[in-house]
């Protein structure tokens, strides 16, 4: 989960690195998180950066709720995976942010914060 909560709060503040192109998935595939974002392991308080070699995230971009439309915000799902044997295993998330990257703009939300 801290790799989902890490990454899910750098698509709201606007990390291009981790905004897909539209219509198709961002993969950052097993063995390349801890080299596409080497502040992981201290920001997650990761024990062992090497165990990051065995996790892979996809981030795809999806139409949200008209509610979230209406406020000019892009709905992101965030998949995090890991080898469980031979077998993968993935736990998931959704996020909402504005499109491009403007994520610090946009203040607190009414009733959240």
């Amino acid at each position: 989960m801290q790799i989902l909560n890490y990454l899910g709060r750098r698509i709201i503040e606007g990390d291009t690195r981790l905004l897909p192109q539209s219509g198709s998935p961002l993969t950052i595939d097993y063995g390349n998180l801890n080299t596409a974002f080497p502040e992981l392991p201290r920001e997650s308080r990761w024990q062992n950066p090497a165990n990051l070699n065995l996790y892979k995230a996809v981030i795809q971009t999806e139409t949200p709720p008209q509610a979230v439309q209406s406020l000019g915000l892009l709905q992101y799902r965030i998949r995090v995976c890991w080898r469980e044997g031979q077998a993968e295993a993935c736990t998931a998330a959704l996020t909402y942010a504005p499109p491009g990257g403007g994520g610090g703009g946009l203040g607190p939300l009414p009733g959240v914060n």
